[in-house]
């Protein structure tokens, strides 16, 4: 489970497994937001100086699992990694985040987005790739970003284009764009 970051935005926070053992949970880096196996990438120009504030965050689920315990931490620009044991909480935070799934209490905004509560404007800024995602396994890279990105509404060719290339060389996929996605490292 998460418990309460009390620092400063930015600063490590600390995920506990079930026996309430804390270990290291946020470190920064430099360009985009991701998870494990999870990552969440902002696909607007508009967006590049949004903060993202999450505020006394709760989920507990119907079993009794409480996987988010009044989570608090605010994250700047820049490229974030969320780790922590199995059953900390990585995953729903990210769902909740995604508007996947809905938060018992708590307050998320993303530059002015209430994203508890207007999940559609996330949407259409937010993207999210989950580790098993299901997706045909001989897709390229290319090919799979071409369709995610007209899906999200980029139907000019060159300018989808221009996106896609831009985000493979940025995550250093740019020389292995062709090989199907099934191939690449889940790690």
């Amino acid at each position: 489970m998460f418990s309460r970051d009390r620092g400063q935005p930015g600063t490590p926070s600390s995920i506990a497994d079930s026996d309430e053992q804390a270990c290291p949970g946020f470190y920064h880096s430099s360009k985009i937001w991701a998870e494990i196996g999870v990552l969440v990438s902002i696909f607007s120009a508009d967006l590049k100086n949004m903060r993202l504030d999450i505020k006394n965050l709760n989920k507990r689920y119907a079993n009794g699992v409480h996987a988010m315990n009044d989570i608090t931490f605010s994250i700047e620009k820049g490229m974030f990694g969320l780790l922590g044991p199995n059953g900390a909480g990585k995953s729903t935070l990210m769902r909740t985040l995604a508007t996947l799934q809905d938060a018992d209490s708590g307050s998320v905004t993303l530059g002015d987005i209430d994203v508890l509560n207007e999940k559609d404007k996330v949407r259409s800024i937010l993207g999210y790739l989950p580790q098993e995602f299901g997706v045909y396994p001989r897709t390229s890279a290319t090919h799979l970003l071409h369709h995610l990105a007209i899906l999200k509404g980029f139907d000019k060719a060159k300018e989808r284009s221009d996106m896609v290339d831009y985000l493979l060389q940025k995550v250093n996929l740019y020389e292995h764009r062709k090989k199907a996605v099934s191939g690449y490292s889940g790690g």
